[in-house]
């Protein structure tokens, strides 16, 4: 796989330990899901990942996102299995936040949002 499948831009921020492994553990779901299923699972497909701190927000926030692109169209599943669980779920809770997927039709998107606080909190 080419390293232009993926588009990845942000500015460095610092991560605690529980949440940079909650992280890695949701992006490798959604890497192995695109691959078998969705933008990755065809030639043209591609993911854009992009993370920002709002300095707008109250308190000051962090929002990542996951937007996949060319790939099949996308259907919801069936059934909510482990993963798409554990990235809902899980994940939210180590960043104190709100992790949604949505099923789009043109491309599977996830986002992250939380306080910046959140990026290092431990419990």
């Amino acid at each position: 796989m080419s390293a232009d499948r993926f588009r990845v831009a942000g500015p460095d921020l610092a991560l605690g330990s529980k949440q940079a492994l909650a992280l890695t553990m949701a992006l490798h779901e959604l890497a192995t899901n695109a691959m078998k299923y969705g933008a990755l699972s065809v030639e043209t497909g591609h993911v854009q990942v992009r993370w920002d701190r709002d300095d707008h927000a109250e308190p000051i926030g962090f929002r990542l996102s996951w937007q996949e692109h060319g790939g099949p169209t996308v259907t919801p599943p069936r059934r909510q299995g482990f993963g798409s669980r554990m990235i809902e779920q899980a994940l939210a809770g180590y960043f104190d936040g709100i992790a949604e997927l949505d099923y789009d039709p043109g491309g599977l998107r996830f986002e992250l949002t939380s306080p910046l606080t959140g990026l290092t909190q431990q419990d």
